[in-house]
């Protein structure tokens, strides 16, 4: 559920007397998604999605997550573009948040049983297209959710994991050894970087009638190395939801992609330790929200699982690039 901030149509009414998008007709709470409060509204002028920005987006972060919705827009890439208020601000303030309306977008996600080789491909297109589109956008916001939050996020945890998942704590150790003597040196390297989604799940990529038709959830978006990006989608699409790796969907993604941004040697010799690190990513935050998520929590925890196996995966079959 994901209606953490209730509205009526009073507080809905008179949000939109800030911008020129006609008379409220009705909402609805909208139940997917973990992180932001949103509804569906409907006015006379037509049907628009409100978020309201719950305590893990910064207001200091608005600007970049917001302005890069909006440079892609431009861009052609079929983001939720936000509505600007008539003073021209992207976002205002609702019971105490921030909260902007952005467009809505037909289509909807895809659960990992149900993706298909062509959807592999035609995201991995659109995420080359994003990494280029990006390029001219000028706003900065370093990764927050890089190497030194994994590592804080394992400090809190490291003594619990193997009561979640039996060898957890050696695996891991593991990961961290290898990415400690590497990551230092990827300043040295040739990685192109810029601004990235890092959240391209396939919930957050929609389709309708096969073809792909909108992006959301801008929320973790960062300035990162593209390959990282790129390692990240691929965990994402390339698994299905026992967490084995299906090899077609991993072709057709790295196809996709590479039709536009074609991998350097760098980046390829990079690979499989970015699929493992973006794997212990997500790992390392399901872990601690599985281990740290209050009883009355309305968000369901993640599998602590399936990202581990991921690991797993890629640690016993690198990638061939």
């Amino acid at each position: 559920m994901a209606v953490f901030t209730t509205l009526d149509s009073h507080d809905i009414d008179a949000f939109l007397s800030g911008y020129d998008l006609g008379k409220l007709q009705r909402f609805e709470g909208i139940l997917s998604g973990v992180e932001n409060t949103n509804y569906h509204i409907f006015t006379d002028t037509g049907r628009y999605v409100l978020t309201v920005h719950e305590g893990k987006v910064a207001e200091s972060d608005l600007p970049y997550f917001l302005g890069l919705i909006q440079h892609l827009s431009a861009a052609a890439i079929p983001t939720c573009e936000i509505i600007p208020r008539n003073d021209g601000a992207l976002y205002g303030h609702l019971k105490g948040k921030t909260a902007a309306i952005s467009v809505y977008l037909d289509g909807q996600g895809t659960a990992p049983d149900d993706i298909t080789d062509a959807q592999c491909a035609a995201a991995g297109e659109m995420l080359a297209k994003m990494h280029e589109a990006g390029e001219g956008f000028t706003v900065r916001r370093p990764n927050k959710m890089g190497l030194s939050k994994w590592q804080s996020l394992w400090g809190e945890n490291e003594d619990k994991a193997d009561s979640v998942v039996e060898g957890q704590a050696a695996l891991v150790n593991d990961v961290f050894s290898d990415l400690i003597d590497v990551w230092p040196m990827l300043v040295t390297k040739d990685f192109p970087q810029g601004a990235v989604h890092c959240d391209f799940f396939p919930d957050n990529v929609f389709f309708k009638d096969a073809q792909l038709s909108g992006i959301i959830d801008f929320y973790y978006a960062c300035d990162e190395y593209f390959i990282y990006d790129l390692a990240l989608t691929i965990n994402a699409w390339c698994f299905n939801a026992a967490a084995e790796c299906i090899p077609a969907r991993f072709d057709a993604m790295m196809q996709g992609y590479q039709k536009l941004r074609p991998l350097n040697d760098d980046e390829r010799g990079i690979f499989g330790l970015m699929l493992q690190a973006s794997a212990l990513r997500i790992q390392m935050t399901r872990l601690h929200d599985y281990l740290n998520h209050p009883g009355d929590d309305v968000v369901i925890p993640h599998d602590p699982k399936a990202f581990l196996e991921r690991i797993k995966h890629w640690r016993a079959n690198p990638p061939c690039a």
